[in-house]
């Protein structure tokens, strides 16, 4: 008789598992499909590895941020960020 409970309790914890992920899954997939794409705020990032450097970043939420420049000092990366049209109009 225990074996069967331990079953049934094992049945259905892996579908609460399943049910869990796929709800993760379905709200991410929406997110992603409603989303506008729009930059929600730009920010300057270090790149690591041999050549370093700053990236300027422009944030789009539920999708791939937009890579706006490339530069050598965070001085000049300042300057792209603040001369981008496109960070300049985030609300």
């Amino acid at each position: 008789m225990n074996s069967k409970l331990e079953e049934d309790l094992f049945g259905v914890l892996l579908l609460t598992i399943i049910v869990v992920l796929g709800g993760f899954g379905v709200y991410a997939l929406f997110k992603t499909i409603t989303s506008t794409g729009k930059i929600d705020h730009c920010y300057v990032d270090s790149i690591s590895g041999m050549t370093g450097g700053y990236e300027v970043v422009g944030h789009r939420s539920w999708r791939q941020d937009a890579h706006l420049g490339v530069a050598n000092s965070a001085e000049d990366a300042n300057i792209i960020l603040l001369n981008s049209v496109v960070c300049s109009s985030v609300e």
